[in-house]
């Protein structure tokens, strides 16, 4: 497995039972905005951390790739909003099988300063939901 070298530190958002940064791998390599969501998310949740350098949000996150995990699946559609400076540009929906659809209409940039998060659903059903957004510089 790749060392990996946290340039941001993971920082708790709303609640102690969450993580967010940006990992890159040593030597180089796709960056990865990380968002951790441990238990089970509270109502409208929100997961988030400030862009120290400016990243491009590929669209449909598809690059280079994007993963999510779930420890407890969904027990029905669970649909995430991801923002950057509190406008939307994005939703992760997750399916009862953890089966994810990820979609953006375009590419967006997150600036030095603005704040990149990741908002859960008002219901929640699923538990230990990890994300991983591929992003550039």
């Amino acid at each position: 497995m790749r060392k990996l070298i946290y340039l941001v530190a993971l920082l708790a958002a709303l609640a102690p039972n969450a993580r967010a940064g940006i990992v890159i791998p040593a030597g180089g390599g796709p960056l990865m905005a990380t968002f951790d969501f441990i238990g089970t998310p509270g109502a409208s949740q929100k997961e988030a951390f400030t862009c120290v350098y400016p990243v491009t949000v590929p669209t449909n996150f598809l690059l280079p790739t994007s993963q999510v995990t779930c420890g407890s699946n969904p027990s029905e559609q669970d649909i995430y909003t991801v923002k950057i400076n509190g406008a939307t540009v994005g939703t992760i929906t997750l399916s009862t099988s953890c089966g994810v659809t990820l979609g953006t209409a375009t590419a967006t940039t997150c600036a030095i300063g603005q704040r990149f998060e990741i908002d859960a659903p008002g219901t929640v059903s699923g538990a230990d939901i990890a994300f991983g957004i591929g992003i550039s510089r």
